[in-house]
């Protein structure tokens, strides 16, 4: 059975959904990028060349398993460096099947050009792309309306909250941002929200619930106006 959902987001994006994971396929004239490689549990290079059959760059917003499943499949991976002992571990392959991507990079894919943004927090080497001239940013697992995983080895509490104010900062040059878990397409807003969200949790002003432990690592809920991350500790 065939794990790809697709679904036409319009943009010249095409979502392709893998259970509770998303990636996403940006066609542009000469070349298509491809965010994210899913669990790997089917056929992903022979789903995207069925939607496009031309040069491909293939991108790790960051280096969990669920993002990089797939990597195997395809020749050549960029994603930030310091993910790559995460993503060697997560997908199998060696530090020579990838390349580096650093804040201020740019992906040019024929008429449009993703630029690479650096936001570490939910892992050290997490990244975003953001298309100014549509107005899109992919932004990975930075931002949803499920919760953030800040409860794994490498999450940093204070990082993540530097970098959504990052985002909040270069949101003059977005409106809509295409995420990996969720809704596909999240408002602005809701990194408002998770900035509120984490700013109680940084200040000790909101408890969590705790939950069942998650690969082994402690995991309590944090709960606030609609934004939620888990945290290894429990205020």
């Amino acid at each position: 059975m065939n794990p790809y959902r697709i679904v036409e987001m319009g943009n010249g994006v095409t979502a392709i959904e893998e259970g509770a994971v998303r990636m996403f396929l940006v066609r542009g004239k000469t070349r298509a990028a491809l965010i994210d490689t899913g669990f790997g549990g089917g056929a992903l290079m022979r789903q995207v060349e069925e939607l496009w059959p031309g040069p491909l760059t293939v991108v790790n917003t960051h280096g969990h398993m669920d993002h990089v499943g797939a990597n195997r499949q395809f020749a050549q991976v960029l994603a930030h460096p310091a993910d790559w002992p995460e993503i060697c571990r997560n997908s199998g392959c060696g530090a020579e099947h990838l390349r580096p991507l650093q804040a201020g990079d740019r992906l040019e894919l024929g008429q449009r050009t993703l630029e690479v943004r650096e936001t570490p927090g939910h892992t050290p080497g997490s990244i975003v792309l953001l298309e100014r001239d549509r107005r899109l940013l992919f932004g990975g697992d930075n931002v949803s309306d499920r919760p953030i995983f800040l409860c794994l080895p490498g999450a940093s509490l204070r990082e993540y909250l530097e970098s959504l104010r990052r985002l909040q900062e270069w949101s003059r040059d977005y409106d809509i941002i295409y995420a990996a878990h969720g809704k596909a397409e999240q408002p602005v807003a809701q990194i408002h929200a998770l900035i509120c969200c984490c700013t109680c949790v940084q200040e000790g002003s909101l408890t969590g619930t705790e939950l069942e432990p998650y690969g082994g690592h402690a995991r309590n809920l944090y709960e606030h106006n609609g934004a939620a991350i888990y945290c290894g500790h429990r205020g």
